[in-house]
Parts: structure tokens; C-alpha cells; sequence
């Protein structure tokens, strides 16, 4: 399906909201983020461009990773482990994550069903 030029588009990352918040459960290959190599399953999210997602439905973080094509975004990261610190990451939205960027927990809730 062709995408519109004005369309929004993510980074790649499969979100899923966890004990200790919205924690990364997969990347697109290909995607910005995987091509980041930055980027590790099991970070959380803390932040996208400065503003925080404690408290933010995955929905809501899902929101806020989108963006125009070739536009940039920086995502603010915290490994899974104790005491680590957290990371910016810088990303450029790509062309082809249109439809990466999904909710981990609504995909595992429809697997049950």
C-alpha cells in the first residue's frame, strides 16, 4: 500500500508495558533502531524527545515516536539491569517504519484469545 509523503512514521520498536515501565521487546530489522545498534531488548523507556513516559500508556509512548519521515528523535533509555544510568539515544525516523512501531501487549493479549 503506497504511503502518503505526509504520512508519520516510527522507529521500529515493539513496546510493552512492564513492573518497571514501557520496556523494549523487539526491533524491526532494518529499522532505526535496530540500525542503531544503541538499542537493546529489554531497555525502558524513559523519555522521547525530553518529555517523559513514566506514567504513559503504551499507546500514548507509541504516539510520540511518531513523526515525519527523515525527522529526528531522541529516546531516553534505561538498561534492564540495577543501577544502570540512563542514555540518550538520537534516531532519524525512517521511510520504512511506517507500521513498525506496534503494542507488544495488545499482540500478546489477542495471542491468548
Amino acid at each position: 500500500r503506497p504511503r502518503r509523503p505526509d504520512a508519520n512514521v516510527g522507529v521500529g520498536l515493539a513496546l510493552s508495558m512492564e513492573h518497571n515501565g514501557l520496556q523494549i521487546v523487539l526491533m524491526e530489522p532494518d529499522s532505526p533502531a535496530a540500525l542503531s545498534h544503541a538499542i537493546h531488548r529489554g531497555d525502558v523507556l524513559k523519555a522521547v524527545d525530553g518529555v517523559t513516559t513514566v506514567g504513559c500508556t503504551t499507546e500514548e509512548a507509541l504516539a510520540m515516536l511518531y513523526g515525519k519521515p527523515g525527522s529526528d528523535v531522541t529516546l531516553t533509555l534505561k538498561g534492564g539491569g540495577p543501577g544502570t544510568t540512563p542514555r540518550d539515544v538520537k534516531l532519524v525516523r525512517g521511510p520504512d517504519s511506517q507500521d513498525a512501531t506496534f503494542d507488544a501487549t495488545a499482540q500478546r493479549r489477542k495471542a491468548r484469545c
